[in-house]
Parts: structure tokens; sequence; C-alpha cells
């Protein structure tokens, strides 16, 4: 599940993951109803964007935690800020994993090969 305001990012990303034919891809450009696919399909991944509206990439993430049937879903975060002050943040709130858009096609890849291997 890739949740993202950007529709570009949702398009880029499922681009990229049509590399890995054994992915299903979600997408949802808003945290509600994220959070309602999370609840429904249980991904083995969400790939989170930090800044969105209405409810930031933060708080879906308290509410994935929160949730019993979602706290052990992995969740990467991703943003355009790349300072360590955020990536820090990002890792210390829960996230799995930080990623800095625009992304590169093969570290996206082998975060995403990492994580999904770590779930087998």
């Amino acid at each position: 599940l890739c949740v993202d305001d950007d529709k570009d990012i949702l398009i880029l990303i499922g681009h990229m993951l049509k590399l890995r034919p054994n992915i299903k891809l979600l997408t949802s450009t808003e945290a509600l109803q994220g959070l309602e696919l999370a609840k429904t399909h249980l991904p083995d991944l969400i790939i989170l964007d930090i800044n969105l509206p209405q409810m930031d990439g933060y708080a879906m993430l308290r509410h994935l935690q929160d949730n019993e049937n979602t706290r052990n879903i992995s969740v990467m975060a991703c943003s355009a800020h790349s300072s360590q002050t955020e990536i820090d943040k990002s890792l210390s709130a829960g996230f799995m994993r930080y990623i800095v858009k625009p992304f590169k096609i093969p570290v996206f890849l082998e975060l995403i090969d990492s994580i999904l291997a770590d779930k087998q």
C-alpha cells in the first residue's frame, strides 16, 4: 500500500513496482482512506508520505500502531525532507525505513526487496 497525496509519486511507484510482478500495489491519496485500505487488506508494507494533508504520516502511523490488526505492518516513510534530524525523528516514531524523494530506483527497489524478504 502506498499513501501519498502526490499522484505523480503514486504513478512512479506503480511503474517501479512493475519490475516486481509478484507485488500487488494499492494506493491512496489520503490518510483516512489509506487506514481503511490497511485494515481491509493488511498489506505486507505501507509506503507512507510524511506530509499528507488532514492527517500527516506520523498521525497515520500512530493509528496503525494502535490498531491490533495493523500494528505489525511494516511502514516505510517517504518525504522530500532529507535532513538527518527528520530521518531520525521518523525512525524513532516507528517507521521501519525512510526514503527521500525523488527516489533513486535501485535504492527504492532494494529497500522494498529487503523489507519483503524479512516478511518471509
